[in-house]
Protein backbone atom coordinates (compact mmCIF):
# COMPACT_ATOMS: atom_id res chain seq x y z
CA UNK A 1 0.00 0.00 0.00
CA UNK A 2 1.09 3.38 -1.03
CA UNK A 3 1.26 5.60 2.46
CA UNK A 4 1.07 9.54 1.83
CA UNK A 5 3.83 10.24 3.36
CA UNK A 6 5.84 8.05 1.07
CA UNK A 7 4.57 9.26 -1.98
CA UNK A 8 5.16 13.14 -0.78
CA UNK A 9 8.71 12.00 0.23
CA UNK A 10 9.37 10.20 -3.10
CA UNK A 11 7.75 12.76 -4.92
CA UNK A 12 9.96 15.83 -3.45
CA UNK A 13 12.94 13.73 -4.56
CA UNK A 14 11.66 13.70 -7.93
CA UNK A 15 11.30 17.36 -7.91
CA UNK A 16 14.45 18.19 -6.15
CA UNK A 17 15.91 16.37 -9.12
CA UNK A 18 13.93 18.08 -11.71
CA UNK A 19 11.95 15.82 -12.55
CA UNK A 20 8.74 17.30 -14.10
CA UNK A 21 6.32 17.50 -17.03
CA UNK A 22 9.23 18.05 -19.52
CA UNK A 23 11.45 15.36 -18.54
CA UNK A 24 12.14 11.82 -19.81
CA UNK A 25 12.69 9.02 -17.48
CA UNK A 26 13.47 5.44 -17.43
CA UNK A 27 12.57 3.22 -14.71
CA UNK A 28 13.92 0.18 -13.50
CA UNK A 29 11.54 -1.59 -11.20
CA UNK A 30 11.80 -5.17 -9.40
CA UNK A 31 9.10 -7.53 -8.31
CA UNK A 32 8.12 -5.70 -4.83
CA UNK A 33 4.67 -4.01 -5.90
CA UNK A 34 4.66 -1.47 -2.90
CA UNK A 35 7.76 -0.14 -4.37
CA UNK A 36 7.02 -0.30 -7.85
CA UNK A 37 3.27 1.01 -6.78
CA UNK A 38 5.29 3.99 -5.30
CA UNK A 39 7.65 5.22 -7.65
CA UNK A 40 4.49 4.72 -10.64
CA UNK A 41 2.54 7.18 -8.35
CA UNK A 42 5.22 9.49 -7.87
CA UNK A 43 6.00 9.27 -11.65
CA UNK A 44 2.70 10.22 -12.46
CA UNK A 45 2.28 13.07 -9.99
CA UNK A 46 5.02 14.69 -11.46
CA UNK A 47 3.43 14.22 -15.29
CA UNK A 48 7.17 13.20 -16.63
CA UNK A 49 6.91 11.13 -19.79
CA UNK A 50 8.04 7.82 -18.10
CA UNK A 51 8.97 4.32 -19.02
CA UNK A 52 8.53 1.55 -16.72
CA UNK A 53 10.99 -1.72 -16.77
CA UNK A 54 10.68 -4.93 -15.15
CA UNK A 55 13.89 -7.00 -16.05
CA UNK A 56 13.19 -10.57 -15.39
CA UNK A 57 16.02 -11.24 -13.48
CA UNK A 58 17.19 -9.07 -10.46
CA UNK A 59 20.61 -9.06 -10.78
CA UNK A 60 23.49 -7.21 -12.79
CA UNK A 61 23.13 -10.15 -15.52
CA UNK A 62 19.94 -8.96 -16.13
CA UNK A 63 20.39 -5.14 -16.13
CA UNK A 64 23.74 -5.93 -18.38
CA UNK A 65 21.46 -8.04 -20.93
CA UNK A 66 19.26 -5.29 -21.26
CA UNK A 67 22.22 -2.78 -21.63
CA UNK A 68 23.50 -4.85 -24.77
CA UNK A 69 19.86 -5.19 -26.51
CA UNK A 70 19.20 -3.29 -29.58
CA UNK A 71 16.46 -1.03 -28.05
CA UNK A 72 17.00 -0.15 -24.12
CA UNK A 73 20.55 1.56 -25.30
CA UNK A 74 18.51 4.11 -27.37
CA UNK A 75 15.99 4.87 -25.04
CA UNK A 76 18.57 5.54 -22.13
CA UNK A 77 20.59 7.88 -24.58
CA UNK A 78 17.27 9.98 -24.79
CA UNK A 79 16.49 10.51 -21.58
CA UNK A 80 17.15 12.60 -18.45
CA UNK A 81 17.31 10.54 -15.58
CA UNK A 82 17.43 6.74 -15.13
CA UNK A 83 15.57 5.67 -11.99
CA UNK A 84 16.98 2.31 -9.71
CA UNK A 85 14.13 1.02 -7.88
CA UNK A 86 15.26 -2.62 -8.13
CA UNK A 87 16.11 -3.09 -5.21
CA UNK A 88 19.48 -3.91 -2.40
CA UNK A 89 21.75 -6.31 -4.03
CA UNK A 90 25.04 -4.48 -4.59
CA UNK A 91 25.23 -5.85 -8.09
CA UNK A 92 22.18 -4.56 -9.52
CA UNK A 93 23.53 -0.78 -8.71
CA UNK A 94 26.38 -1.36 -10.85
CA UNK A 95 24.38 -2.89 -13.52
CA UNK A 96 22.20 0.14 -13.59
CA UNK A 97 25.45 2.62 -13.45
CA UNK A 98 26.53 0.90 -16.39
CA UNK A 99 23.38 1.91 -18.12
CA UNK A 100 23.99 5.56 -18.03
CA UNK A 101 27.63 5.52 -18.01
CA UNK A 102 28.95 7.54 -21.30
CA UNK A 103 25.61 8.81 -21.55
CA UNK A 104 24.09 12.32 -20.77
CA UNK A 105 21.39 10.50 -18.48
CA UNK A 106 21.96 10.62 -14.49
CA UNK A 107 21.06 8.03 -12.28
CA UNK A 108 18.42 8.05 -8.83
CA UNK A 109 18.85 4.90 -6.66
CA UNK A 110 16.08 4.23 -4.19
CA UNK A 111 17.11 2.60 -1.09
CA UNK A 112 15.27 -0.46 -0.04
CA UNK A 113 14.34 0.82 2.92
CA UNK A 114 13.06 4.11 0.90
CA UNK A 115 9.28 3.68 1.29
CA UNK A 116 9.14 3.48 4.84
CA UNK A 117 12.07 5.24 6.15
CA UNK A 118 11.24 8.92 5.79
CA UNK A 119 7.57 10.82 7.43
CA UNK A 120 9.32 13.90 6.25
CA UNK A 121 10.29 15.04 2.08
CA UNK A 122 13.82 15.89 1.48
CA UNK A 123 14.29 19.56 1.18
CA UNK A 124 16.94 21.35 -0.96
CA UNK A 125 18.96 22.88 1.65
CA UNK A 126 19.87 18.77 2.51
CA UNK A 127 21.82 19.09 -0.63
CA UNK A 128 23.19 22.59 -0.26
CA UNK A 129 24.48 21.66 3.33
CA UNK A 130 25.78 18.04 2.22
CA UNK A 131 28.13 20.19 -0.33
CA UNK A 132 29.41 22.70 2.28
CA UNK A 133 30.71 20.39 4.66
CA UNK A 134 31.75 18.54 1.91
CA UNK A 135 33.77 21.34 0.49
CA UNK A 136 34.97 22.25 4.15
CA UNK A 137 36.58 18.59 4.92
CA UNK A 138 37.85 18.61 2.07
CA UNK A 139 39.61 21.80 2.17
CA UNK A 140 40.23 21.05 6.17
CA UNK A 141 43.32 19.40 7.81
CA UNK A 142 42.50 17.61 10.59
CA UNK A 143 38.87 15.39 11.38
CA UNK A 144 38.29 14.33 15.13
CA UNK A 145 36.14 11.96 16.59
CA UNK A 146 35.84 11.63 20.31
CA UNK A 147 33.55 10.96 23.34
CA UNK A 148 33.03 10.58 27.03
CA UNK A 149 34.14 6.93 27.24
CA UNK A 150 37.58 7.50 25.92
CA UNK A 151 37.20 7.61 22.06
CA UNK A 152 39.76 9.73 20.79
CA UNK A 153 40.70 9.03 17.16
CA UNK A 154 42.20 11.72 14.55
CA UNK A 155 42.10 11.64 11.19
CA UNK A 156 44.47 13.64 9.16
CA UNK A 157 43.06 14.81 5.88
CA UNK A 158 46.15 15.58 4.11
CA UNK A 159 45.85 12.08 1.72
CA UNK A 160 42.17 11.39 1.52
CA UNK A 161 39.07 11.10 -0.79
CA UNK A 162 35.74 13.06 -0.20
CA UNK A 163 32.62 11.73 -1.19
CA UNK A 164 28.99 13.41 -0.47
CA UNK A 165 25.22 12.55 -1.45
CA UNK A 166 22.40 15.08 -0.77
CA UNK A 167 20.13 13.17 -2.77
CA UNK A 168 20.32 15.49 -5.91
CA UNK A 169 21.89 14.41 -9.08
CA UNK A 170 23.12 17.62 -10.27
CA UNK A 171 24.71 17.44 -14.20
CA UNK A 172 24.91 14.54 -16.61
CA UNK A 173 26.19 11.07 -15.39
CA UNK A 174 25.51 12.28 -11.50
CA UNK A 175 24.23 9.95 -9.56
CA UNK A 176 22.41 10.33 -6.13
CA UNK A 177 20.65 7.96 -4.10
CA UNK A 178 16.95 8.64 -1.87
CA UNK A 179 17.41 8.91 0.91
CA UNK A 180 20.49 10.36 1.31
CA UNK A 181 22.60 13.01 3.08
CA UNK A 182 26.20 12.14 4.36
CA UNK A 183 29.99 13.05 3.55
CA UNK A 184 32.52 10.29 3.80
CA UNK A 185 36.52 10.31 4.01
CA UNK A 186 38.16 7.53 2.17
CA UNK A 187 42.09 7.93 4.09
CA UNK A 188 45.00 7.47 2.58
CA UNK A 189 47.83 5.11 4.31
CA UNK A 190 49.06 6.41 7.56
CA UNK A 191 46.48 9.13 7.83
CA UNK A 192 44.54 7.85 11.23
CA UNK A 193 46.04 7.56 14.65
CA UNK A 194 43.97 7.12 18.23
CA UNK A 195 41.47 5.09 20.36
CA UNK A 196 37.97 3.88 19.30
CA UNK A 197 35.82 2.61 22.30
CA UNK A 198 32.83 1.05 20.66
CA UNK A 199 29.46 1.46 23.74
CA UNK A 200 26.59 -0.58 24.41
CA UNK A 201 24.32 0.66 21.80
CA UNK A 202 26.37 0.89 18.98
CA UNK A 203 25.63 -1.34 15.50
CA UNK A 204 27.82 -4.12 14.40
CA UNK A 205 26.52 -2.97 10.60
CA UNK A 206 28.17 -6.84 9.20
CA UNK A 207 25.89 -8.64 11.28
CA UNK A 208 23.47 -6.15 11.99
CA UNK A 209 23.30 -6.60 15.85
CA UNK A 210 23.65 -4.22 18.66
CA UNK A 211 26.89 -3.96 20.39
CA UNK A 212 26.03 -4.78 24.38
CA UNK A 213 29.40 -4.85 26.06
CA UNK A 214 32.46 -1.98 25.43
CA UNK A 215 35.08 -2.56 23.16
CA UNK A 216 38.26 -0.83 22.89
CA UNK A 217 39.95 -0.74 19.32
CA UNK A 218 43.60 0.67 19.23
CA UNK A 219 44.12 2.29 15.99
CA UNK A 220 47.67 3.28 14.51
CA UNK A 221 48.96 4.40 11.17
CA UNK A 222 45.19 3.51 10.31
CA UNK A 223 44.93 -0.08 11.23
CA UNK A 224 43.76 -1.72 14.18
CA UNK A 225 46.28 -3.15 16.16
CA UNK A 226 44.51 -4.53 19.53
CA UNK A 227 41.06 -5.25 20.19
CA UNK A 228 40.44 -5.15 23.68
CA UNK A 229 37.31 -6.56 25.42
CA UNK A 230 36.17 -9.88 27.39
CA UNK A 231 32.90 -9.96 25.96
CA UNK A 232 30.90 -11.90 22.84
CA UNK A 233 31.04 -8.66 21.10
CA UNK A 234 34.55 -8.79 20.80
CA UNK A 235 34.88 -11.96 20.02
CA UNK A 236 32.45 -11.80 17.35
CA UNK A 237 34.68 -8.21 15.96
CA UNK A 238 38.13 -10.49 16.04
CA UNK A 239 36.37 -13.42 14.18
CA UNK A 240 35.13 -10.85 11.43
CA UNK A 241 38.38 -9.31 10.77
CA UNK A 242 40.28 -13.13 11.30
CA UNK A 243 37.71 -14.42 8.70
CA UNK A 244 39.15 -12.47 5.68
CA UNK A 245 42.89 -13.58 6.46
CA UNK A 246 44.69 -10.47 6.02
CA UNK A 247 46.38 -7.78 7.74
CA UNK A 248 44.71 -5.27 5.42
CA UNK A 249 41.07 -6.20 6.80
CA UNK A 250 42.30 -3.94 9.99
CA UNK A 251 42.76 -1.31 7.74
CA UNK A 252 40.25 2.11 7.92
CA UNK A 253 38.14 1.78 5.05
CA UNK A 254 36.09 4.94 5.37
CA UNK A 255 34.22 7.68 7.87
CA UNK A 256 31.12 9.25 7.12
CA UNK A 257 29.33 11.70 8.64
CA UNK A 258 25.47 11.10 8.71
CA UNK A 259 23.77 14.70 7.67
CA UNK A 260 19.76 13.95 7.21
CA UNK A 261 17.82 15.00 10.44
CA UNK A 262 14.31 13.59 8.11
CA UNK A 263 14.75 9.94 9.54
CA UNK A 264 15.77 10.40 13.05
CA UNK A 265 16.42 7.39 15.19
CA UNK A 266 14.22 6.92 18.40
CA UNK A 267 16.86 8.55 20.86
CA UNK A 268 16.68 5.65 22.45
CA UNK A 269 19.51 2.38 23.00
CA UNK A 270 19.58 -0.04 20.92
CA UNK A 271 18.25 2.40 18.05
CA UNK A 272 17.60 0.10 14.86
CA UNK A 273 18.93 3.06 13.08
CA UNK A 274 22.13 1.57 13.96
CA UNK A 275 21.99 -1.98 12.17
CA UNK A 276 20.48 -0.88 8.85
CA UNK A 277 23.78 0.25 6.43
CA UNK A 278 22.07 2.45 4.85
CA UNK A 279 20.30 4.66 7.70
CA UNK A 280 23.04 4.44 9.61
CA UNK A 281 25.34 6.43 7.10
CA UNK A 282 22.66 9.19 6.37
CA UNK A 283 21.00 9.68 9.53
CA UNK A 284 21.92 13.00 11.39
CA UNK A 285 24.58 12.63 13.66
CA UNK A 286 25.75 9.15 13.39
CA UNK A 287 29.42 7.77 12.44
CA UNK A 288 29.94 4.71 10.42
CA UNK A 289 33.38 3.60 10.38
CA UNK A 290 34.20 0.78 8.37
CA UNK A 291 37.59 -1.59 7.78
CA UNK A 292 38.90 -3.48 5.52
CA UNK A 293 38.74 -3.03 1.57
CA UNK A 294 40.10 0.38 0.66
CA UNK A 295 41.35 0.74 -2.67
CA UNK A 296 42.14 4.36 -2.49
CA UNK A 297 45.05 3.36 -0.05
CA UNK A 298 46.20 0.61 -2.01
CA UNK A 299 44.87 -2.23 0.85
CA UNK A 300 42.64 -4.54 -1.43
CA UNK A 301 40.82 -6.94 1.03
CA UNK A 302 37.99 -9.26 0.35
CA UNK A 303 35.42 -7.23 2.40
CA UNK A 304 34.81 -4.24 5.08
CA UNK A 305 33.36 -4.56 8.75
CA UNK A 306 31.42 -1.64 9.41
CA UNK A 307 30.59 -0.31 12.99
CA UNK A 308 27.96 2.41 13.46
CA UNK A 309 28.57 5.06 16.20
CA UNK A 310 25.70 7.24 18.48
CA UNK A 311 26.44 10.07 20.22
CA UNK A 312 29.73 10.73 19.60
CA UNK A 313 31.35 14.61 18.80
CA UNK A 314 33.05 15.44 15.78
CA UNK A 315 35.44 18.38 14.86
CA UNK A 316 37.18 19.79 12.06
CA UNK A 317 40.19 21.94 12.53
CA UNK A 318 38.51 22.20 16.31
CA UNK A 319 35.21 23.78 14.76
CA UNK A 320 32.29 21.23 15.80
CA UNK A 321 29.94 19.66 13.31
CA UNK A 322 28.78 17.54 15.83
CA UNK A 323 28.32 17.21 19.33
CA UNK A 324 27.55 14.17 21.40
CA UNK A 325 25.34 13.02 18.14
CA UNK A 326 23.99 16.21 17.88
CA UNK A 327 24.66 18.16 14.44
CA UNK A 328 26.30 21.94 15.10
CA UNK A 329 28.18 24.54 13.62
CA UNK A 330 28.38 24.20 9.44
CA UNK A 331 26.92 20.66 9.34
CA UNK A 332 23.51 22.17 11.71
CA UNK A 333 20.18 21.64 9.54
CA UNK A 334 18.22 24.05 8.14
CA UNK A 335 14.94 24.61 10.26
CA UNK A 336 13.18 23.34 7.10
CA UNK A 337 14.64 20.04 6.93
CA UNK A 338 13.51 19.17 10.83
CA UNK A 339 10.48 16.72 10.76
CA UNK A 340 7.39 18.17 11.82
Amino acid sequence: MVTWDALDALSHAFELNGIGPTSRVVALVGDNTEVAALVRAALARSHAEALEIHPVRSGADEVDRLRQGSLLPGLIEGVDIVIDALGPPTQVTTGARSLVDGTNARLLRLLPAAAEAHVRPPHASLATRVDRVGGLVAAGRDLAIHDDNGTDLVVSLDAMRVTTDGGRAAGPGATAEFPSGWVTVTPGATTIEGDLVVMPGDGNLSRGQHISSPIRLTIRQDRIIAIDGDNADADVLRALFEAMDTVDAYGVASISLGLNPGRLGSGQPFDDVLIDNDLARLSAGVVTIKFGDNEYADRPCPGQVGLALSRRSVTLDDSPLCHHGTLAGDATPDVYELPG
